[in-house]
């Protein structure tokens, strides 16, 4: 691996932003040393990870040596640039995939369900149906990733935060920050980019990756 140092007197944000137009990925720390002892994410990982050219990073914890990689999946776009990262991530370091649909069923869903003969088994399987559907092409170019399909009933941050001591990388999909409040669009990437103590993989619209090519004669 080639290694090229740069030393530079300028502000950290705006340099690693100007890297991302020509790099894959970039690296940060959850807050740096001249943070408040209370802040839970400086200016920089903000900065670098909702305005970002590439993928960023944010790194709060001293990561695990194996985990598995964890996405929330809605069957968004943007999700599926998340999942597509996250089977990729899972593929390069040999480890699993535990894909989470977090599914909010609303009082009426569940009665309408029973007025139509359907029972709550059926409703989840439904979901579980979705989810299979959404990680269907990526399932199909990467075989060898084992993936494992959690249909959650509670929030999506809630249940991907409690596989933030075993992963080894959360993937989450974020769409950048408001230009008038300065916060970040969509509560989940809000939260995990503020709480979670795994590395936390952000993608935005425009980070898409490829399906690998199939061998010869797969169909």
């Amino acid at each position: 691996m080639e290694l090229d140092l740069h030393t530079c007197r300028a502000d950290p944000a705006t340099v690693l932003l100007g890297e991302s137009d020509t790099a894959c990925l970039v690296v940060v720390g959850a807050r740096g040393r001249g943070g408040f002892p209370g802040l839970l994410l400086g200016s920089t990982a903000l900065a670098v990870a909702t305005g970002g050219h590439c993928p960023a990073v944010v790194v709060r914890e001293q990561p695990v040596d194996s985990g598995p990689v964890a996405v929330g999946v809605t069957g968004s776009p943007l999700s599926d640039i998340a999942v597509g990262h996250a089977f990729d991530q899972a593929s390069a370091r040999a480890e699993p995939l535990i894909a989470v649909h977090a599914w909010h069923p609303l009082g009426g869903d569940v009665e309408f369900a029973a007025a139509m003969g359907r029972d709550w088994a059926q409703l989840q399987d439904e979901q579980d149906q979705l989810l299979t559907g959404w990680l269907a092409d990526w399932q199909r170019g990467y075989p060898g990733v084992r993936v494992t399909r959690m249909i959650a009933t509670r929030r999506a941050t809630r249940q991907l935060l409690d596989y933030d001591r075993i992963a080894q990388l959360i993937v989450v999909g974020c769409r950048g920050r408001s230009r008038i409040s300065g916060l970040v669009l969509g509560s989940v990437p809000r939260v995990l980019l503020h709480q979670a103590r795994c590395p936390l993989l952000v993608v935005r619209t425009g980070h898409e990756v490829s399906l690998p090519a199939r061998p010869h004669g797969d169909r």
